[in-house]
């Protein structure tokens, strides 16, 4: 059983990605980190986002049940401060939701992408909203 992380002020990071490939990178990026959370589907993910405080979530696009555009929007409706501390990594965007991420005000990068750039921005919006700055 997982430790509570706000008794040692330790992060807590959902993951959510239908590939189990990118799955085990992006928690093996993570694992020193912070608490991590894994669902494959945004069903899934909505059931962890309900029962925990997330510090940055990560979610691809294309999925099964509950595609990550949905997830995102019944997860900010839950908790609205999500929308700063939520990434989208995807290698697909439908043509029809290109501007979803202007109109939302929500990062994305694209699969594959740069290890490192990922890694910046979640250390940023990690450590910005801890701060109180929100990037």
């Amino acid at each position: 059983m997982r430790k509570d992380p706000k008794e040692k002020n330790e992060k807590r990071i959902l993951i959510v990605d239908n590939s189990e490939p990118v799955r085990y990178l992006l928690m093996s990026l993570f694992k020193n980190e912070a608490i991590i959370d894994v669902a494959v589907n945004g069903k899934e993910a909505l059931e962890f986002v309900n029962n925990n405080h997330y510090d940055f979530i990560i979610s691809d696009v294309d999925m099964k049940y509950i595609d990550g555009f949905e997830f995102f929007r019944q997860a900010v409706q839950h908790d609205p401060s999500l929308r700063q501390r939520f990434l989208f990594f995807s290698s697909s965007v439908p043509d029809s939701q290109n501007d979803f991420f202007v109109r939302e005000n929500v990062k994305y990068l694209m699969k594959p992408g740069d290890i490192t750039t990922l890694q910046n921005i979640a250390f940023e919006i990690m450590n910005s909203l801890s701060s109180g700055v929100v990037p």
